[in-house]
């Protein structure tokens, strides 16, 4: 709770009665330990978030966002899969589709593509303020022919610390940009060529900066997803800070 160290709960004479309160908020507080933080920062047992310690980052567990696997309407199959740095999202064309400029084939029926991307796996252990590096990679296969524009994007991001879930975004992730910064965006993604024969891909490796925690519990997350056709496959890895 304060990383061993009972002096934080004041001298001697009070110390047996705050350290019996910040049990009992702690239970109180069960499942919302950001806002147990909070208050043990508000009374000055910890320090402030924010103000770092030194410590490192321990991997306690990885795990996947739910979302949809299959859907199918009268224009489109789709389907998604995969999770731990191996996904998958593949979508085949039900209908005959409509007339452009340059088009080379009367109906795009029964045509697909077929994305799949790979991320390697974070570390186990990071100091904070270590630099993290992700190596992404996401290819396309397809039909003989295909009309449409149906890639897929592969990214990677860090949550603020105690972050309370982390497949809700607040616009406060930090994304992971390509460290040849030949890539400027933060993902890397699949597309149509000019002739539609095929599909290019893309890969980067991705880095960024891990935050530093304030007390032993604190949690981050480091998010790897790749999203197509309106859904997305996440997977966090948790860390959990330990002080030296």
């Amino acid at each position: 709770m304060a990383g061993g160290d009972i002096s934080v709960f004041g001298n001697e004479k009070d110390r047996e009665d705050n350290l019996s309160m910040a049990i009992a908020m702690w239970m109180g507080y069960g499942k919302h330990r950001a806002k147990f933080y909070d208050w043990m920062r508000e009374k000055g047992y910890m320090k402030k978030a924010g103000e770092a310690t030194e410590g490192y980052w321990k991997l306690v567990r990885s795990f996947e966002n739910k979302y949809e696997t299959n859907k199918t309407n009268d224009y489109y199959s789709e389907s998604w899969s995969g999770g731990g740095g191996s996904y998958t999202y593949r979508c085949e064309v039900k209908y005959d589709g409509v007339s452009y400029t340059g088009i080379t084939h009367d109906s795009c029926k029964g045509e697909f593509v077929e994305n799949k991307g790979t991320a390697s796996a974070p570390k186990e252990r990071y100091k904070g303020g270590e630099r993290v590096e992700i190596d992404l990679r996401i290819t396309a296969n397809t039909s003989s022919n295909i009309c449409f524009n149906l890639g897929a994007s592969l990214g990677a991001s860090i949550t603020p610390v105690n972050h309370d879930d982390p497949f809700v975004s607040y616009g406060t992730n930090r994304s992971l940009y390509d460290i040849t910064e030949k890539i400027t965006k933060s993902y890397i993604q699949t597309g149509k060529n000019d002739t539609n024969t095929g599909y290019w891909g893309e890969s980067a490796t991705v880095g960024g900066e891990m935050p530093s925690g304030s007390a032993n519990g604190d949690k981050v997350y480091i998010l790897i997803g790749m999203g197509g056709g309106n859904n997305s496959i996440t997977t966090a890895y948790e860390y959990e800070w330990h002080t030296n």
